[in-house]
């Protein structure tokens, strides 16, 4: 009788282990994603490992059950995979694997496993806790990766560079790390901590006018107007008037113009887009609606190139491809992919901006995690609801912000999972 209780313990202690080591991997993989707006090699691996290991635990010890689930995550779930199940038919129908194979397995397809892994070993509020504050670290080093950047260029220019190029890439990456700097400066609890959260959120948004990068100006804009939304603070709002004044003197007077004043001057001119990427685009869609050309830039920059022979009103004759987020899903998967993409945004934002309120007048604890909500709606609203508009972003912090979406879901519906090893 001892034996089998003594491997039983046994087990569980492994058990418990090898979650651990997964959960912790995977908070080095949120700030190693964040920091770096060239996803590398080693960043992959580490993801296919983890989620090798999370599949082989859930297997083997206790895995969480669909009636563990609350109904709304349940929603999301179907969503998600109803959504990943049309990009794939999409693109094997199509020659993603042959033209674009990289950014299909690498680049959508292993991206999958992150909201799995945030789902399943993000099971409480403590570790919750844990995932927002690594975010915020990832945050403050991106900026100070960006900022190193620039320290480069004044030591070898004695200057800032007018090269649109070298920050632009940061653009993305500033927007959605923003909102979890502002989540440190109004919801921490000590003064001092508040204090540098205002500080790199200040320093962030001078950055992100700083990228000359137009969609990431009005999806900064964004995650302010959120925040001031949903919390109503007027020492809220006196903050982010400075801040924006700050970065706006800081673009009109030290940054080079060729990023800031001639992009103002050039306003909001979309003529090159609407003729020369939007455009085709569109066309382009309008010819396959239902299932699209297949996933990838390539595939995307072949289809143009072939077609632009004949289309003489195409402005751009060489593909930049779309500029669009949802114009290359457009593109790549048809309207049902763009449609189920809508459906599951809706999924996730509208039951969570309905329930932050509450958490937000509750106090204590319950507001933190309310505040949490406003990051992650905030977070998508500005990187991907307004640059994804104006850009063709990746999938990578797409899949973090829907991994999380979920577990807030699951936590604000008071469930938590259990742990694997009890």
């Amino acid at each position: 009788m001892e034996q089998p209780a003594l491997r039983g313990h046994e087990k569980g202690r492994w058990s418990r282990r090898l979650e651990r080591f997964i959960f912790f991997g995977l908070l080095l993989l949120t700030v190693l994603v964040l920091r770096n707006p060239d996803v590398r090699s080693a960043w992959r691996a580490g993801l296919l490992l983890l989620g090798v290991l999370s599949f082989t635990c859930w297997l083997m010890w206790k895995p969480t059950l669909w009636k563990d689930i609350v109904p709304q995550v349940h929603r999301l779930a179907l969503a998600g995979m109803a959504f990943v199940a049309i990009v794939v038919v999409a693109s094997l129908a199509g020659p993603t694997v042959e033209v674009a194979p990289e950014q299909f397995f690498l680049g959508f397809l292993l991206p999958v496993l992150i909201p799995w892994l945030i789902f399943r070993h993000v099971r409480d509020r403590e570790r919750w806790d844990w995932l927002m504050a690594v975010f915020a670290v990832a945050s403050l080093i991106l900026v100070f990766r960006n900022l190193a950047q620039y320290v480069q260029e004044w030591l070898a220019l004695g200057k800032l560079s007018s090269d649109v190029h070298l920050h632009r890439r940061f653009a993305v990456n500033l927007v959605f790390g923003l909102p979890f700097l502002l989540w440190v400066a109004v919801g921490s609890r000590h003064r001092w901590l508040a204090a540098t959260g205002w500080l790199l959120a200040i320093v962030s948004l001078v950055m992100i006018v700083a990228t000359g990068a137009r969609g990431a100006w009005l999806g900064a804009f964004v995650v302010i107007m959120i925040y001031l939304l949903f919390l109503r603070s007027r020492r809220l709002f006196a903050a982010s008037a400075a801040g924006l004044a700050i970065a706006l003197i800081a673009g009109l007077t030290v940054i080079p113009p060729e990023l800031v004043v001639n992009k103002i001057q050039q306003g909001m001119d979309t003529s090159n887009r609407t003729a020369g990427t939007w455009g085709p685009a569109i066309e382009m869609i309008r010819d396959r609606p239902l299932l699209g050309y297949g996933l990838g830039d390539d595939v995307f920059h072949q289809e143009f190139n072939r077609r632009v022979v004949t289309a003489e009103h195409w402005t751009i004759r060489q593909s930049l491809g779309p500029h669009s987020f949802f114009l290359a899903l457009g593109f790549a998967a048809g309207l049902p992919a763009l449609l189920v993409l809508l459906l599951l945004l809706w999924l996730a934002v509208w039951p969570m901006g309905r329930r932050v309120p509450t958490h937000l007048a509750a106090g204590g604890v319950a507001r933190s995690f309310g505040l949490s909500g406003v990051a992650l709606l905030a977070a998508v609203s500005g990187a991907y609801v307004v640059i994804g508009n104006v850009e063709n972003l990746n999938w990578n912090l797409f899949g973090f912000w829907l991994g999380m979406s979920m577990v807030w879901l699951q936590l604000d519906a008071g469930s938590s999972f259990p742990d694997p090893g009890n």
